[in-house]
């Protein structure tokens, strides 16, 4: 996305203190900005212009990406348009526009106003701009006729839900610009618009995929299932086709023949151990991959690989079986560490062990502390 002012949620975005995505953003968020602090045709006239110039520079910069390009070079478009619809300037500022054409234009701008004003509030520009169309056509013909009112552009989007009306051009109407907040709703209708284009694209390639294999489905599904019953399985060693209930033992012994089950076991029940921390075998570190708690083994299971139940040193049994690679066998099981001395008592000291919560906090001699 590479507009997202919106002169609609101007005052929201200006509370937050976004400054816009890019160069190209920040230019409407500007022009925005002017359009809000005044009404005055002129004024707006002169922020349009602005826009127009910093939008071509951006078309022509080195660093602006594709996007932001494409997006410019319509903004740039739609401001000329409207500058060149909404009003003509002589030397001297003067605007060049006859009393019978400013009265006819004031009447469909009325009347457009009108129309706007009481229609419900729409959550897309499409059908906004679409009212805005036909509030302007109705008012064209009863105030004049179609003479005197260049019809808007409409530009084409195949099979994209209709069509896109170029909303610069419809800038001349004061309501009808207002409602489609400013130059960078235009320029942000315009590229969702193109990717729309390009979902929709995506859209059709694969529906028409699907279509075909949907067409040849009465014809292919039985040459797929054919196929499939008469191809040999590499773990059966038998076709499907083949396979019946008078050969079930059979296949059985086929599938399970070569599962071999763990015959030396590392661990035996009585033994202290510690457990991996789940730490990567080749993983770098310093601290150690193995638990500073023990436990010790109350079962070893035959299972295939074998498997032990534990528990802690306290007898308060560990949920679950760990295989025989998570567990290290311990050295010395009655050496412990001291993490720290808690309170001290005469010859007995109360602390805390390293590695082990505070239920295992214990009183121990002092004499037995290296």
């Amino acid at each position: 996305m590479y507009v997202t002012y919106v002169r609609t949620k101007l005052k929201e975005r200006l509370s937050k203190g976004q400054q816009g995505v890019n160069p190209l953003d920040g230019f409407c968020r500007k022009h925005d900005i002017a359009y809000s602090q005044s009404s005055d045709l002129q004024d707006r006239n002169k922020a349009d212009y602005e826009l127009e110039q910093r939008a071509w520079e951006r078309v022509k910069s080195k660093d602006a990406k594709f996007g932001e390009k494409a997006a410019a070079w319509l903004v740039t478009t739609a401001m000329k348009a409207k500058r060149n619809l909404d009003m003509r300037i002589k030397q001297g500022g003067r605007v060049t526009k006859s009393p019978q054409t400013n009265s006819f234009r004031r009447g469909v701008i009325k009347k457009v106003a009108k129309v706007l004003k009481e229609s419900p509030p729409q959550n897309t520009l499409k059908k906004s701009a679409s009212i805005a169309l036909k509030a302007a056509r109705v008012a064209i013909k009863n105030v004049g006729g179609k003479n005197k009112v260049r019809v808007p552009r409409i530009i084409p989007f195949d099979h994209s839900g209709g069509f896109l009306p170029l909303l610069p051009i419809l800038g001349a109407l004061g309501a009808v610009g207002s409602l489609a907040g400013g130059a960078s709703a235009i320029a942000k209708t315009i590229i969702d618009a193109k990717n729309a284009k390009k979902k929709l694209e995506e859209d059709h390639r694969h529906n028409a995929a699907m279509e075909a294999i949907g067409a040849k489905g009465s014809d292919i599904l039985p040459e797929i299932t054919d196929n499939y019953n008469e191809s040999r399985h590499s773990t059966t060693g038998y076709k499907p086709i083949d396979v019946t209930k008078s050969k079930e033992k059979l296949i059985l012994k086929t599938v399970y023949n070569h599962i071999k089950i763990s015959g030396v076991r590392k661990f035996k029940v009585g033994d202290i151990v510690r457990i991996s921390k789940n730490k990567h075998v080749f993983a770098k570190g310093y601290t150690p991959n193995w638990t500073t708690e023990l436990f010790k083994i109350t079962a070893v299971k035959i299972t295939n690989p074998i498997t032990c139940l534990l528990e802690d040193m306290r007898g308060q049994p560990i949920q679950g079986a760990f295989y025989a690679e998570e567990l290290q066998k311990t050295t010395n099981p009655d050496v412990y560490l001291v993490e720290k001395v808690l309170r001290r008592k005469g010859q007995k000291i109360y602390v805390k062990w390293l590695g082990l919560d505070k239920c295992h906090n214990s009183w121990i001699e002092k004499k037995n502390v290296l």
